[in-house]
């Protein structure tokens, strides 16, 4: 299986990925074991094996459920831009382990 990297942008700048109070389900449930992800206000950057399609169907029927929500998969990017180098770390390595605080 080929680990992607997406970009998830919410609507809802309160959506928080660990936090379940709003819809019962947290980002975490809808990820596989390795999958990790960093996130900060109402973006969030996944590195995952799920295929976009599947996840857009578990973020509609779980954390995101009632939620707009844009996906995209930035995997073979190579624009930095004024990215830290932490997020340019993350989207170029297959070891990156970033979760939200």
């Amino acid at each position: 299986m080929t680990r992607r990297t997406y970009v998830l942008v919410v609507a809802d700048p309160l959506f928080l990925p660990n936090s379940p109070e709003k819809t019962g389900f947290s980002l975490l449930d809808v990820l596989e074991g390795d999958d990790s992800f960093y996130g900060f206000d109402n973006t969030i950057f996944l590195n995952t094996i799920v295929e976009i399609d599947d996840l857009t169907h578990r973020l509609q029927d779980g954390p995101l459920r009632g939620t707009h929500f844009f996906v995209a998969d930035i995997a073979d990017t190579n624009r930095a831009g004024n990215m830290t180098p932490q997020f340019w770390d993350f989207l170029h390595s297959e070891d990156a382990s970033f979760s939200a605080a």
